[in-house]
């Protein structure tokens, strides 16, 4: 007995178990991407408004440094930023979706590898997505606020997950 664990069958049902939680994980990241990234492109106010709402956005913004963001950069390069957050979102849906269904479905290691891999850089574009929508329209309110921290951690928290994965499978 090491741990509670009784044999070697019951270690890889317990680990199968907890990486299909941490993929179910995934799909729901993946599905909260995908939504908002196709309602953004198959909206066309959302690239229409976007210089507006830049600017609500800085209009009380507690950051300085990032109104000056959103009043400089961000509103002089509306229509690339909008396409940028649109297609960014879907691509991170996509990528997650995808990734989670070539983990779970093939067995070849280089395929699981690769799988990770895409899992870790959309996830790594969400965090980020999710930090700039935080610090652009966390003020606006607590809900706002707290669903971008919902996604960024549990985001962050999967790629420090498959990153270990990948380099345990790289030392073995």
């Amino acid at each position: 007995l090491a741990l509670g664990v009784r044999s070697a069958k019951e270690t890889i049902k317990n680990e199968s178990l907890y990486m299909l939680g941490l993929l179910g994980i995934q799909v729901v990241m993946a599905y909260e991407w995908l939504s908002g990234g196709w309602g953004k492109v198959a909206e066309p106010k959302f690239i229409d408004g976007i210089a507006k709402t830049l600017g609500s956005f800085a209009s009380q913004n507690p950051f300085p440094w990032y109104k000056n963001f959103l009043l400089g950069f961000a509103t002089d390069n509306a229509t690339a930023f909008a396409y940028a957050v649109a297609y960014g979102e879907l691509a991170i849906g996509i990528g997650l979706f995808a990734a989670t269904g070539a983990y779970v479905y093939f067995k070849d290691e280089k395929v699981k590898r690769l799988a990770l891999i895409v899992s870790v850089a959309a996830l790594f574009g969400g965090v980020l997505m999710n930090a700039n929508f935080y610090l652009a329209a966390g003020w606006t309110s607590a809900s706002t606020r707290g669903s971008n921290l919902v996604m960024f951690w549990p985001q962050l928290i999967l790629m420090y997950v498959w990153i270990s994965v990948l380099l345990s499978k790289r030392r073995t």
